[in-house]
């Protein structure tokens, strides 16, 4: 696994994990960017989506359902976020998500 840092301040923007005869790009919190590929453009995916993925809609599998959610808060082994569905009772300061236990995946 290589850890991909941002030049000017040495920020965690991913990684990128071997697959095989490929590498997979993964978030901060090491959930799939795209499919695998070669360790040069999986290297780049991280650089161009990395971070800014963060903002984007993602869909959490819980209680055997998939969910929307938006991200507020991430971790290496869990993330911090906000159901989408304004139907679901929750916390007004999110529900934390252990990434090792929830699919997670970009929406």
């Amino acid at each position: 696994m290589y850890t991909i840092r941002r030049d000017e301040d040495d920020e965690i923007m991913g990684y990128v994990v071997p697959v095989g005869d490929h590498w997979q790009a993964t978030t901060v919190f090491n959930a799939a960017l795209a499919d695998p590929t070669s360790l040069e453009e999986a290297e780049d995916i991280v650089r161009r989506d990395g971070l800014s993925c963060l903002a984007d809609r993602w869909l959490v599998e819980y209680d055997g359902e998939w969910r929307e959610a938006r991200l507020q808060e991430v971790r290496p082994d869990s993330v911090r976020l906000w159901w989408a569905d304004p139907m679901i009772e929750q916390s007004p300061h999110g529900q934390w998500i252990d990434t090792r236990a929830h699919k997670i995946r970009r929406a």
